[in-house]
Order: C-alpha cells, then structure tokens, then sequence
C-alpha cells in the first residue's frame, strides 16, 4: 500500500501532471471568468432581455464559426510541429506553424469580411436585429478568436502550456475587465458594445503571442508540400472536430423535443456539471498530444503510458466518488429544487467512464499512428448511435436516456479504439 501511494505521489509530481494542472486550471479560470462575464450583465441588468437575447445568440454565431473554420488544423499543427521539433529539425516547424497561421488567418478573413458585407442581411435573417454594428463586430471577432486559437495550439506544440494557458486566458479576462470598466465608471453598455468587448478583448494575447513567435514569420508564402501535408492530415481532424461538436449538442435538442421542457431543464442541469469532465480530459489530452506525436515508436513510449495509464484510471476513480457524493454536491450547490438531476448525473457519470478510459487509445491513433481516418470514421458512428439512441431511450427512460445512450456509444469508441491500438503495438 505504502509503495502506491508513493508511486501515485510521484506521478502527481511528473511533469506530464504538472502540465495537466496548468492545463486544466486554465481551463476552469476561463470557463469561470465566462460565466461571471454572463452574470455580471444579467443580475446588474446592464442588457435589457431583448438585447441580451440577441448578444446571446451573435455570440453564439461567433464560437459556432470560428470553431468549425479550425477544420482540424489546431490538432494538426500538434501533430507536425511537435514532431520536428522532437526531431530537431526547427526550420521545418517553422514552416508548418506559418502555414497552420497562414491556412486558418486566411480562411476566417473570407468568412469574416462576408459577414461585415452582408450584415444587412445576416442581422434581420439570424438575429432579428437592424442593428449593423453589432454583426459587423461579430465578423471582427471570428478574425481574432481564430487567430487566438492558432497561437494556443502552437504553444502546446511547443509544449509552452503555461503560455498556451495564458494566451487562452486573456480574451476572458480582458473582456470582463472592459465590463467592470464600463460598471465602474457608469457607462450605458448597448448591444454594439458588448459585442466590441467580444471582438476586442482577444487582441492583447494576439499581440503577445505575436511577438513571441517573431522570429517564425515571413513574408514569403508557405511551401506547396507543407499546405498539402496539412490540408491531408486535417481533412479528417475538420471531420472529428464537426461531428463531434455535433454530437455534444444534440441530446439537449433531442430532450426538448421528445421529453418536453421539464425534463430537458433536469438533465441541463446534471449535463453542465458533467461538462467538468471533457474540461479535464481536453486538458490531459493537450498534454499527451506533443509526446505521441514526437516520431517515438510505441515500443519505446510505453513507461509514459504506463503513466497515463496511471492517471485515467486515478480519474476514474474520482468519477466513482463523484457518483457517491452526487446528492449533497448538487443540493449544495443547485438547491433542494436540482433533486432530481441527482440519478441524471450519476448516469452521466457513468456514461463518461469509457469516455475517459479511451483518451489514450484515441490520442495514440492520431498523434502516434497517424491515422485521423479512423477518429473521424469513429464520431461520424458516435453522431448515429447517439441520434438512433437518443431516438429510442429518450421516450422511455426521460433524463436518463441520453446517459444510456452516450455510455452505450462510449463503449463501443472504447472497445473499438483500444482494440486497433493493441493490434498494432503487436
């Protein structure tokens, strides 16, 4: 007993858990920064209900478009840049950084001046607004929110997480301290302004970012071969990244209309407290990307995944826990009301076991064999199972369908992900 507890102590210390704690704790600053953002402008009433209905939905425009103009490139630049850069071979990293920039700064340019053009359009159509200021700062910030997100992949590339953390943070916590400005000094916030807090607020890590990568930019256009190359690892990545966001929003719509509102309202509850488990396991995911990707042969990997090993099963373990404090933990924190996203959340819970036990098997596919195909195949069946499941339990088992479901679809991505990885290491 006393030589686990030593061996877990270690492991707590390795720099691979260092690295998932800074990940991680950046992760929930930002969420929680987010969040009072949205609490500060709704309990000081600073929006009235029309317009933060509208800044709610732009914003939402904003994360939907930004996010799908990745099309896989952030987990790309992870998969090459580390590589060279394990391997010595800087120049070459370079390149694949000034592509992965010049790839993604391109793409949401289009997209962003179509949106600014067409605000007469897209505000009446999407927004039910006439208000063209507010869309045409919706099409400024796709520019900086994707620029932010290229610095943040590099960083983690470069196995830099403390600044990819800090580059993450500042749009939160540059956006909410414009807000506490405004509050402060009594300034009437409108719809265009918040919207220019949003559009805005990335540019400070922009800049910082910017000028610690200096030295890798050039004016000269990125390498015909270096564009393939990623263009052909990120075609499959793009499709994870979409289907996957896909999925992870379709059991709340799917509640709604097969469970009504009521139901739907418990199981939000229970779901939002689950979203706690994705935020660790993107952290942890971060951090094991840049080792996988390095060119070492699986072979001689194996004492880092034993670690790995280690810390999914020490997560699975708390999830346990989390499943046995369940009631008192939701009553606290919701009330007496949230009694009955208690069961809802403990089948999340267990639902998001395999979830958590097949982040290695996934990040060994693509970051060390290479094959994103295979991921990608995985979540276009991931889309299905959930809509033909979520189709069938929702009706007959109400808050807890979508749990079945999702542990019934997390299972199979488990069996089958770890199933292809043991028969290659062999």
């Amino acid at each position: 007993m006393k030589n686990t507890l030593t061996r877990l102590y270690n492991l707590g210390q390795s720099k691979t858990a260092k690295n998932t704690y800074i990940l991680f704790t950046g992760n929930v600053l930002d969420a929680f920064f987010g969040f009072l953002f949205i609490v500060l402008i709704v309990r000081n009433g600073l929006l009235s209900t029309s317009d933060f209905g509208i800044f709610s939905a732009i914003a939402n425009f904003v994360i939907i478009v930004y996010s799908l103009l990745d099309i896989g490139i952030g987990g790309t630049l992870i998969n090459f840049i580390s590589f060279h850069h394990s391997q010595g071979d800087e120049t070459t990293a370079h390149k694949y950084f000034q592509a992965g920039l010049f790839l993604r700064f391109g793409a949401s340019l289009l997209i962003s001046l179509a949106v600014m053009v067409f605000s007469w359009l897209i505000g009446p159509r999407l927004f039910l607004t006439g208000e063209l200021q507010p869309v045409i700062l919706a099409g400024l910030a796709i520019l900086t929110l994707s620029l932010i997100d290229v610095f943040v992949y590099s960083f983690q590339a470069y196995q830099k997480f403390m600044l990819a953390a800090l580059a993450s943070l500042t749009f939160t916590t540059v956006r909410l301290f414009f807000l506490i400005s405004f509050m402060t000094l009594g300034l009437t916030l409108s719809l265009t302004t918040a919207m220019a807090m949003v559009a805005l607020a990335p540019l400070l890590g922009i800049v910082l970012s910017a000028y610690y990568f200096r030295s890798f930019f050039s004016l000269r256009l990125p390498d015909k071969h270096i564009i393939k190359s990623l263009l052909s690892f990120s075609g499959w990545m793009g499709v994870t990244r979409i289907f996957s966001s896909i999925t992870g929003r379709l059991d709340v719509q799917q509640m709604l209309l097969l469970a009504g509102p009521t139901a739907t309202g418990t199981y939000s509850v229970a779901a939002r407290i689950a979203t706690f488990y994705s935020i660790i396991i993107g952290s942890f995911t971060a951090v094991l990307a840049p080792k996988f990707a390095a060119g070492q042969p699986l072979s001689q990997l194996q004492p880092f995944v034993k670690k790995a090993l280690l810390v999914i099963s020490g997560l699975i373990a708390a999830m346990v826990l989390g499943i046995i404090i369940a009631r008192p933990f939701i009553i606290l924190l919701f009330g007496q009301r949230s009694s009955a996203s208690i069961l809802p959340f403990q089948a999340l819970t267990v639902a998001f076991i395999p979830f958590v036990a097949s982040t290695l098997a996934t990040t060994i596919i693509i970051y060390n064999l290479k094959k994103p195909k295979v991921l990608g195949l995985l979540t276009v069946m991931q889309l299905a199972c959930v809509f033909l499941g979520n189709l069938l339990f929702i009706p007959r088992f109400g808050s807890i369908g979508p749990a079945i479901t999702l542990g019934i679809t997390n299972l199979l991505v488990l069996i089958i992900s770890s199933s292809y990885v043991l028969s290659k290491w062999r």
